[in-house]
């Protein structure tokens, strides 16, 4: 009768030199994508300083830099762009800024989005138009950034890298998001959080992801729609599909008690975001204008 034969084991030195050897190239993973977020930030931000800050792309953009203008010359957060025909249209329904609407207290005021505006009235104050272009410019490499990790999890394990390199150039510099960094929009923060919503479903539907972090994930989801949509509206069309899907996946699963917990964080989450913001216009602007 033969021995039993032992089966060969790694020694310890090997394994712990494989780990070292993956965290590594973690660490250079990260290091590399740190890298090309700079690298963009700089090419985006230079580019953005090339047309005349005078000048805008857009009636909406040339209302943010009226409302920055205004703020500096009415101290504080104050958009209040004033009119000077107010006594024979004090509807402001021929006031020079289109989308301008008066509010509770009598100000006129123009703003398509309020967060974007106190985000960048500080840089505005500092160095002018030029500066707080670094707003819109820093949301086209989130928005980067946010395509490259959806990449990432469409494309095959193998390929991810690449997938995920390709989408984070291609967006930043090869797509609508490379327009939008170069003027005072809100789009590009708009399409960054959307995105970013549309990752986080993504991660809380997989299966093999505990109950606890599904949940995280569906709180980060409402709340990065919630946010997109005080920037832009239809943020909440693309939040109500993108809760449908995580829903549904949830349902195939036969988890009840998770599919109610995720569709109440989401909801609840998106809720929260938005009172939050009709209370920050009341506070700022005397009444609401976008909430």
């Amino acid at each position: 009768m033969s021995a039993p034969t032992a089966t060969p084991t790694a020694p310890a030195d090997t394994v712990s030199s494989g780990v070292g050897v993956g965290r590594i190239g973690e660490v250079a993973r990260r290091r590399g994508r740190g890298l090309r977020v700079l690298v963009l930030f700089g090419i985006l931000f230079a580019l953005a300083q090339l047309p005349d800050p005078a000048g805008y792309l857009g009636t909406d953009s040339g209302a943010k830099g009226a409302a920055l203008e205004a703020m500096q010359r009415n101290g504080g957060f104050d958009p209040d762009l004033g009119y000077w025909a107010a006594a024979a249209d004090p509807d402001a329904r021929f006031h020079p800024f289109r989308g301008t609407v008066v509010t509770d207290d009598g100000r006129y005021v123009d703003v398509p989005t309020l967060p974007l505006l106190l985000v960048a009235e500080p840089l505005y104050a500092a160095g002018g138009m030029r500066l707080a272009l670094a707003v819109p410019v820093a949301g086209a490499v989130a928005a980067a950034a946010a395509v490259a990790a959806l990449a990432a999890r469409l494309a095959p394990a193998s390929a991810a890298a690449g997938a995920r390199r390709r989408a984070f150039w291609i967006t930043g510099l090869g797509s609508p998001v490379t327009v939008y960094a170069l003027d005072p929009w809100e789009h590009t923060w708009g399409v960054a959080l959307m995105v970013a919503g549309v990752v986080l479903v993504l991660d809380a539907r997989r299966p093999e992801v505990p109950v606890p972090a599904r949940l995280v994930r569906a709180a980060g989801a409402g709340l990065a729609f919630g946010v997109a949509a005080t920037l832009r509206q239809e943020a909440l069309v693309y939040g109500l599909v993108a809760g449908c899907v995580l829903l549904a996946a949830l349902v195939r699963s036969g988890r009840r008690r998770v599919l109610a917990a995720a569709g109440a964080v989401m909801a609840g989450t998106t809720l929260l975001v938005l009172v939050a913001n009709a209370a920050l216009e009341e506070a700022v602007l005397g009444s609401l204008v976008r909430a």
